[in-house]
């Protein structure tokens, strides 16, 4: 399998790319991860709220805390809550 890390920031042209064109990637399972802080000032949850609803076969796995409340979440969204080192 196949990893690619993104440190600490969108990046804004892997998203545009995907979602212009269709991919071989669309024809499989995709899992997006995150670690870090969930609170929406630093978060962006449009963004993933976006990219789910778009790439309906990825699944986003969101690990962290302080994750706002209320939101609503599409089914390919995860959240696992904190996970210690």
């Amino acid at each position: 399998n196949q990893v690619r890390l993104s440190p600490n920031a969108l990046d804004s042209n892997f998203y545009i790319e995907r979602q212009e064109k269709n991919t071989d990637e669309d024809k499989e399972v995709l899992k997006v991860a995150y670690v870090g802080h969930l609170s929406a000032g630093w978060f962006n949850w449009e963004a993933i709220i976006e990219m789910a609803t778009i790439k309906p076969k990825w699944i986003f796995e969101i690990v962290g805390h302080f994750e706002p409340n209320g939101l609503k979440l599409p089914e390919n969204v995860r959240i696992l809550g904190s996970k210690s080192h």
